[in-house]
């Protein structure tokens, strides 16, 4: 993406409905997963994994949220100017500038817990879905998950997508396919955001018709409304969960969300008190240019 479009997006994905109801959504598909993968007990001095890795961390909107199941979370993405804005929200965060087509390079194989693909396999620069899956499978020790996130259904490839440098758009089953032929099994899966389904829909054939507008652009879709509406709109989404919750998926939505896991038991221990081996770049070693916007509260 745009440095435009990445200082946008880290000052929105704190408080746009959308990115909190992500969040929601993940903490009830772990749930699904065992024991190690519950939300750390605020009374406790101590996570119930070791490490968490967060691969195209864009902003860092997703620390906050890994950091409540891991005690350490890396996050790797190709873009500085985005690894500069997560630094300046989270100080404390180890940001690598590394590729997610070839994690075996930076990161020694059995490193994680837990690693996240948030809106990532659908982007142009992966090479190829199943070698990034695998290459996951590699740096995930036995027993341990991957949270994938992607744009759903290819009806609605729209400006929003290219403007992001979105490739495709997947359905539950493709993902499914895709995660089998890299070795991992299946746990859990639902589409989400089911009421923007025909608004989106719409503005994808209306895409289709008229003049492909400047790809840096600001991007309506990732605007915070006004808060009577962000709150309206996170209410809907509590519905939608909790039909998850009872019925185990939705039908259709906008994205989709998976769980899966790599076949063994995990064994956090086997990685207290090791750091992974990396030859990417770290953020400290980049020439930042000073922060020139504002983030908001």
């Amino acid at each position: 993406m745009s440095d435009a479009v990445y200082e946008q997006l880290a000052r929105v994905e704190d408080r746009l409905w959308w990115h909190e109801s992500r969040r929601e959504l993940i903490r009830v598909l772990l749930t699904r997963v065992g024991e190690a993968f519950q939300p750390v007990d605020r009374l406790e001095s101590r996570s119930h994994i070791a490490a968490a890795l967060d691969v195209g961390c864009g902003t860092g909107g997703s620390f906050s949220l890994l950091s409540e199941y891991a005690d350490r979370v890396v996050g790797i993405d190709l873009s500085p100017r985005a690894l500069e804005l997560a630094k300046h929200k989270h100080r404390s965060a180890e940001l690598h500038l590394a590729d997610a087509n070839a994690l075996t390079r930076w990161f020694d194989e059995e490193s994680f817990d837990l690693v996240s693909m948030l809106n990532v396999l659908y982007h142009r620069w992966i090479l190829d879905e199943v070698s990034a899956l695998r290459q996951v499978w590699a740096v995930l020790k036995p027993g341990g998950v991957i949270v994938i996130s992607d744009p759903a259904f290819g009806c609605l490839f729209r400006r929003h997508d290219r403007v992001v440098r979105g490739r495709r758009r997947f359905t539950l089953g493709q993902m499914r396919k895709l995660l089998s032929a890299a070795r991992f099994d299946w746990v859990a899966g639902t589409y989400f955001n089911m009421v923007s389904f025909l608004p989106a829909w719409c503005l994808a054939r209306w895409d289709d018709v008229r003049p492909h507008t400047n790809g840096d652009a600001p991007l309506g879709e990732i605007a915070v409304p006004p808060f009577p509406i962000n709150d309206a709109m996170q209410l809907v989404m509590a519905f939608e969960r909790a039909a998850i919750r009872l019925l185990g998926r939705t039908p259709f939505g906008v994205t989709l969300l998976c769980v899966a896991r790599k076949p063994g038991r995990l064994d956090s221990r086997k990685v207290e008190g090791q750091r992974s081996k990396v030859k990417g770049r770290k953020v400290g070693t980049l020439d930042f240019r000073p922060l020139t916007f504002d983030l908001g509260p």
